[in-house]
């Protein structure tokens, strides 16, 4: 099992600018399951993917599970695409979008497991949004994280930009972006609730606990050449659920693929649909 998550920074301008980059993912890595955020659909969100139906393979591999759009174009935005050879249609349970406001949720039950992408909300570079966002918007998904679980009995594989660099190890500069949006004390806080709340890993820093690895880097002075990164997109798991298949487990960047200010993420495991 491969999933890819990304957040493409608009998918309208990667398909028009940077079709090759997304290319490298479906066709050289062909993930089961490819996870989006920040699609930044417009007014007609089914011709921001229509590419998918008018492009031969690997375009024509993948179908939309669920594209979470929110109600304001060009904002935000989470969707998952599935790759019909490796994932068949009633393999899937059921997908939900959750947050719709914003769209920045995408729940799709499989079998055994749940799969779920979130784009978290950014506390703004005055951190206008912070209390917002450590507040009321991660409590609920919190709330929904403990409900997937108990309504399926099954655990989840989360991914997506979570917008905040957990550990020191994750930024290149700590000290100088210690009050900045994406390293406050209180977003760091926050994730470290969600994770004993829901009883999830990090799933990258379980199996790395010392590397230093980033997926988003500033557009200016040169910072995706030099390395001077974060680490905001994550894969996280069911603490059980992941131990069990910890032997199996591979997860990483994929910093070569450009195309957006973030890196995609891979994961590997080797779990039944």
């Amino acid at each position: 099992m491969k999933i890819v998550t990304w957040n493409v920074n608009g998918i309208r301008s990667l398909v028009k600018k940077n079709m090759p980059e997304l290319e490298k993912i479906l066709q050289d890595v062909s993930p089961d399951f490819l996870c989006l955020q920040e699609t930044r659909c417009g007014k007609s969100p089914a011709s921001d993917f229509a590419f998918l139906e008018t492009a031969p393979a690997p375009h024509s591999d993948y179908f939309i599970v669920n594209n979470n759009c929110g109600t304001k174009a060009g904002y935000s935005g989470t969707c998952v695409l599935a790759n019909r050879k490796k994932v068949k249609q009633e393999d899937i349970i059921g997908s939900e979008s959750h947050e719709t406001s914003e769209g920045r949720v995408v729940v799709v039950n499989m079998k055994s497991w749940n799969l779920v992408t979130v784009y978290v909300p950014n506390s703004k570079a005055d951190l206008s949004r912070l209390s917002f966002r450590t507040g009321k918007w991660e409590s609920l998904f919190i709330d929904l994280l403990l409900k997937i679980k108990k309504d399926t009995g099954n655990p989840i594989i989360l991914c997506g930009d979570m917008n905040v660099c957990h550990q020191d190890i994750d930024i290149a500069r700590p000290k100088p972006n210690v009050k900045k949006p994406g390293f406050t004390i209180e977003e760091r806080n926050s994730f470290s609730k969600l994770m004993s709340d829901t009883g999830m890993v990090d799933v990258f820093r379980e199996i790395h606990p010392n590397k230093v690895e980033y997926t988003w880097w500033s557009p200016y002075a040169k910072s995706r050449e030099r390395d001077v990164g974060w680490r905001l997109d994550y894969f996280m798991m069911c603490k059980a659920f992941f131990e069990k298949n910890r032997a199996t487990c591979k997860c990483g960047n994929m910093k070569d693929v450009m195309g957006s200010d973030h890196a995609p993420v891979l994961l590997e495991i080797r779990i039944r649909l």
